[in-house]
């Protein structure tokens, strides 16, 4: 049974704490939240058919009580069959804010990745990675926040947040 806050809901009360003098959400603490949060995607990955969830977004993200965070609402996966027909065709199901620039057409597990990546750039700028909907250019790591930001975090973030879903 699932307990707690969503990400999203903890991401707001951070802000929150931060506006008043509190720590900003520190890369360190996100390793293990973002850990489970692709052990999970990859879970979903691994099955045959393949499976994509298609719309991961901090509100699908909920902390369980002993601290561990787990994808909810998996009823909105997309399940295809590589060669299929439905493999090709496929029906929007996703959040634009999140969605990766081939979401409308693609059930490959890249669209998950680009997700996730819009997720860790929010937890760690606090600001969305584009200022558009649809994402149009490579993502720039500009701002105060990006230079407490270690090398191999902002790496991660960028190759998550690659325009070409094969550089994630």
């Amino acid at each position: 049974l699932l307990q707690g806050p969503d990400l999203f809901g903890w991401l707001v009360r951070r802000q929150q704490q931060m506006q008043v003098g509190g720590p900003p959400i520190c890369e360190e603490g996100l390793r293990d939240i973002f850990g489970q949060i692709l052990a999970a995607a990859q879970f979903l990955h691994g099955y045959v058919p393949r499976v994509t969830h298609r719309d991961i977004k901090p509100e699908k993200l909920q902390f369980v009580s002993n601290g561990e965070s787990q994808l909810k609402l998996l009823g909105c996966c997309s399940a295809v069959i590589s060669g299929s027909p439905d493999a090709t065709r496929t029906r929007a199901v996703c959040t634009p804010l999140y969605a990766a620039p081939e979401a409308a057409t693609s059930t490959a597990p890249e669209v998950d990745a680009y997700s996730i990546g819009v997720i860790l750039h929010l937890c760690l700028s606090g600001r969305f990675p584009h200022d558009d909907v649809a994402p149009r250019a490579p993502v720039k790591l500009v701002g105060t926040a990006w230079t407490r930001i270690t090398a191999s975090g902002r790496d991660l973030v960028r190759r998550l947040l690659a325009m070409d879903p094969k550089k994630r």
